[in-house]
């Protein structure tokens, strides 16, 4: 399952951010029923993974990789898909709500936090004044010619958390709507990225 979903980002990599948050839920629970464990699922997560499925056959058939014919969108395929675009609106306003009526019971003071790794980054919350944790990842990027390449390091968000109000959004369409940034610059760290992906391990050399 693992390798099947990095090969689907090697071969479509623009795909990759807003599918994420999706194909991370998926594994999870694909897990656990591998270990004859049943999933207790909630509502709005098997609408997430019915969304994934429509908007991979979606993506497979229109790169030619599956038949137009393969699967034909039914008007119920239609409608839910209308609905859980116009429930997650609703959904995020509501998270917003809730957010901003419990950051009103919050000491005042900024709070900050820390993350490593490549897959966080730290933003600002945009209803508490304080550091919020982006979930995602770090991706390099090269273009122009092998003599004189351009490069740079982004981190590409698909979800975000803030732990002081509470405010938790769950793909790019939720950070969208929250008005919450999805690519941010780190080509500061290139060097810091390059000894992580690139240099052998020391024991490589034995």
């Amino acid at each position: 399952m693992s390798e099947c979903v990095s090969l689907f980002y090697v071969l479509l990599p623009e795909y990759k951010q807003e599918l994420n948050p999706y194909m991370l839920l998926l594994s999870r629970y694909r897990n656990a029923s591998v270990h004859s464990a049943l999933p207790s699922f909630q509502t709005y997560e098997v609408q997430r993974m019915a969304f994934l499925a429509l908007r991979l056959l979606g993506i497979l058939q229109s790169q030619k990789i599956l038949s137009e014919f393969a699967h034909i969108l039914t008007k119920d395929d239609e409608k839910f898909l209308s609905a859980f675009r116009l429930e997650r609106i609703d959904r995020v306003k509501k998270k917003i709500e809730d957010a901003k009526e419990k950051s009103k019971h919050i000491p005042t003071g900024k709070v900050s936090v820390g993350v490593d790794g490549w897959e966080s980054y730290i933003t600002h919350c945009p209803i508490y004044e304080s550091d919020g944790v982006l979930s995602g990842y770090t991706d390099i990027h090269v273009e122009g010619s092998d003599e004189d390449p351009d490069i740079w390091l982004d981190f590409l968000a698909d979800g975000f958390t803030c732990e002081e109000c509470g405010l938790q959004l769950d793909d790019i369409e939720e950070l969208r709507l929250a008005g919450i940034e999805l690519v941010y610059d780190r080509s500061g760290e290139l060097d810091e990225w390059g000894r992580d992906h690139f240099e052998p391990e020391p024991d490589e050399y034995m």
